[in-house]
């Protein structure tokens, strides 16, 4: 629990959430719930907490999944990086062709469930083939992305209410 009554003036209690404990009656309208998880989250949507902003379970297991986060976004006609899907019915064929497309000599492998960049490896094209050949389940809770060099990194959080944007934060990487 934080308070923000020195700083700020307000007598709110933050209540940080993990997958531990979620006690719906010790939180007052004023407090303020963060949860870290994405099963706090869902449990936060499901019982209805006020004052913790979260999507429906439904959004969330899409948006926390890189695959289906990448095809929605993909369906919204958004550019994105040029991305292998393993789908069940992809061949080595299919995976040579995505592979031709990319000018760069090595490749990510992302978990597709995973935060920010945990979990990336850099893999070259002829060890990817080798290894794709040799088990492509290998690669079924993983996506294939083109490597980009020297690029800069935008991630934009935003806080929405009914489809508006009402607060963003453009964070610059390298």
């Amino acid at each position: 629990k934080v308070y923000l009554r020195k700083q700020y003036g307000v007598s709110s209690k933050i209540f940080i959430i993990n997958d531990d404990v979620l006690n719906k009656q010790s939180i007052k309208n004023n407090d303020i719930v963060i949860p870290l998880t994405i099963n706090t989250i869902n449990a936060c949507f499901n019982a209805k907490i006020q004052n913790c902003l979260v999507n429906s379970p439904k959004i969330t297991n899409i948006l926390d999944n890189k695959v289906s986060c990448g095809k929605l976004i993909e369906k919204l006609k958004i550019n994105t990086i040029p991305t292998f899907y393993n789908e069940k019915n992809n061949t080595t064929n299919d995976l040579l062709v995505f592979i031709k497309s990319s000018n760069s000599k090595l490749l990510l492998i992302k978990p597709k469930n995973s935060l920010g960049a945990r979990g990336i490896k850099t893999i070259t094209k002829n060890k990817l083939i080798k290894d794709y050949k040799t088990n492509r389940n290998k690669f079924n809770n993983f996506l294939i992305q083109k490597y980009l060099d020297k690029h800069t990194l935008y991630s934009i959080d935003c806080v929405s209410k009914e489809g508006k944007v009402i607060g963003f934060l453009i964070n610059k990487g390298d």
